[in-house]
């Protein structure tokens, strides 16, 4: 009897002491997994900052050359030096918006403006404004957004479409008011011929640092269409890629 009471009684400590050791295990278990996430988003943070350095040395020293050598031969070209700093700024203000993205430290900034006025504004402000048609309703409405990031939006489109269009051709944007999933709003269309960079490549075209092989002659950073889905995103709004025929077109939609 007492042998039996003994052995009830190691069994039950063993059993305990089986339990704590598994607890103990998968504690440590849960630990180890969390370390390594915690690993992997280090590694993948650093990889990115990586890319953005390499991409930034590259993409700033054909600008930054180009400049060095009209200045050393004192030509007059003022417009296409001007063109030249827009591009750097361009690159630099993109690599901003992208840390601020990844840190989530832009936040929309709600305004209310008439739509017809916010995208007159942005067409004036473009690289070439004298090669845009715009067709949009004569009767304006009111549009509730970040006129900001609405600008950064529509300007890297409008970017987009004379810097890898044909010299001199046409841009065409269209503005149409648009129900979406039951809301309403608004939906812009930007469209231009392909020029020598070719279509994009669908798949890749709102990933991080994509550039077209073609594409990669002119200067730029692979982080404008990225920013456009992402700012849209926070907007409540939508972007997609709508070729036709021989024009390229991204379509975007915002709720009013």
């Amino acid at each position: 009897m007492y042998g039996a009471v003994v052995g009830t009684l190691v069994l039950g400590l063993l059993k305990t002491r089986i339990q704590r050791i598994q607890q103990a295990s998968l504690t440590a278990l849960i630990d180890l997994k969390s370390s390594g996430q915690a690993l992997e988003m280090e590694r993948l943070q650093r990889e990115d900052q990586e890319k953005l350095f390499a991409m930034l040395a590259h993409e700033l020293k054909t600008p930054l050359t180009t400049l060095r050598l009209w200045l050393n031969s004192n030509n007059q070209k003022r417009d296409a030096m001007e063109r030249v700093i827009h591009d750097m700024n361009q690159i630099i203000e993109r690599c901003i918006h992208a840390g601020q993205l990844s840190d989530e430290g832009l936040k929309p900034v709600w305004q209310r403006e008439q739509v017809n006025d916010l995208t007159s504004l942005c067409l004036e402000s473009c690289r070439q404004p004298e090669r845009i048609d715009f067709a949009a309703a004569p009767d304006s409405a009111p549009i509730k957004t970040d006129t900001q990031m609405f600008g950064i939006v529509l300007g890297n489109l409008l970017d987009n479409a004379c810097k890898y269009s044909p010299p001199l051709s046409r841009v065409q944007v269209s503005l149409l008011a648009e129900t979406k999933n039951g809301s309403p709003g608004w939906c812009w269309t930007v469209s231009n011929h392909a020029g020598l960079a070719g279509a994009p490549d669908p798949a890749q075209l709102f990933v991080k640092y994509y550039r077209s092989a073609h594409a990669r002659r002119q200067s730029g950073s692979g982080l404008g269409l990225f920013l456009v889905k992402r700012l849209l995103e926070l907007l409540g709004g939508d972007i997609w890629y709508a070729p036709h025929s021989d024009r390229i077109r991204f379509c975007f939609w915002l709720p009013a």
